[in-house]
């Protein structure tokens, strides 16, 4: 279920998607814009998807999200039976 409202169908709070140059999004990831071109070529999951409008290659800011989310690891410390 789709909102118009920015909010998901479990009521947090979404980002509003803008389409971003591979440079803005190599900074979003911490990453080199060569990185990101590189893995375009690879067509695999490790690389985030994109969109290309003519020759302009753009990046989703949910997409993004979504997929610095996906490589989270860890988290808070958890009591460990102490």
């Amino acid at each position: 279920m789709q909102n118009d409202d920015q909010t998901s169908a479990d009521g947090t709070p979404q980002e509003a998607e803008r389409l971003i140059t591979t440079e803005e999004a190599a900074a979003m990831l911490g990453m080199a814009a060569n990185t990101l071109a590189k893995g375009r070529m690879e067509a695999n999951r490790r690389h985030p998807p994109h969109v290309k409008i003519g020759r302009s290659v753009r990046y989703s800011t949910r997409d993004l999200s979504a997929f610095i989310r996906s490589r989270t690891e860890g988290g808070p410390l958890r009591n460990r039976g102490r």
